[in-house]
């Protein structure tokens, strides 16, 4: 009498592969966290300026030929000057 492993004819489990999500462009709406996965990335420089009402973040991105800038109230994007 020979056992057979019931297991033998069932197919190896793979590991689903997971893709990272793909990047994007900064655009207005986007939270500071969605920011710094986008393209754009972690800014050269933060300037700040807190008031009564909100939080004003100026994001700089030095780069070779011009700076790009991304603007940010209460974390949440407002402008972006390329």
């Amino acid at each position: 009498f020979e056992r057979q492993n019931p297991d033998y004819n069932k197919p190896a489990e793979t590991q689903p592969t997971v893709q990272p999500a793909p990047q994007e462009e900064p655009y207005i709406g986007m939270t500071a966290e969605q920011v710094l996965k986008s393209t754009w990335g972690k800014p050269s420089e933060i300037n700040k300026t807190t008031t009564q009402y909100c939080v004003y973040e100026q994001w700089v991105y030095r780069g070779y030929r011009k700076n790009k800038y991304i603007y940010l109230e209460d974390g949440i994007v407002t402008a972006i000057q390329e």
